[in-house]
């Protein structure tokens, strides 16, 4: 990983523009989301990667959730009352 030290101004509205050869290599392009940190004296800008399913994403991650997943304890509602013959 090739670390590039660039440097951008701010304009007279307090905007940076994150210079071209960076936005390429991160696919950032108009309407991208980033995210700004601020760790000491430092703005960390990186972009936000989309999840496709960010409930499926984080099922699992904590133990709890998982015993409560609301689809799955539905999904075995329904299945106990087919079974018992509650339900058609």
């Amino acid at each position: 990983m090739v670390v590039e030290h660039l440097e951008a101004s701010v304009d007279e509205k307090h905007r940076v523009t994150i210079p071209r050869e960076i936005r390429k290599q991160l696919g950032i392009g108009h309407g991208s989301k980033v995210e700004v940190v601020l760790r000491g004296a430092e703005i960390i800008v990186k972009p936000v990667l989309p999840v496709k399913n960010p409930t499926q994403a984080i099922w699992g991650l904590v133990r709890e959730a998982e015993e409560r997943n609301p689809k799955k304890r539905s999904r075995e509602a329904v299945a106990k009352r087919k079974k018992a013959g509650n339900l058609s």
